[in-house]
């Protein structure tokens, strides 16, 4: 997968599948600002090594509700 289709997939993927793309999944006026903080970066990272991302950080309605 190139490096501009990724950048479009991950958030659009993340609120599909949790049927919120009204209120999550892109940038904009009025979306909430849920944030996962990763390991590595997922548009320069090699594809072989995606897997082994991690989550460091998610950030939940402004608050960190996870960190390793």
């Amino acid at each position: 997968m190139d490096t501009e289709s990724r950048r479009a997939a991950i958030p659009a993927i993340s609120s599909s599948s949790l049927k919120e793309e009204a209120e999550k999944g892109s940038i904009e006026v009025g979306k909430l600002a849920d944030l996962t903080i990763l390991s590595q970066d997922l548009m320069t990272v090699p594809e072989a090594q995606l897997l082994k991302t991690k989550v460091r950080y998610a950030i939940v309605a402004g608050t960190v509700a996870y960190s390793k």
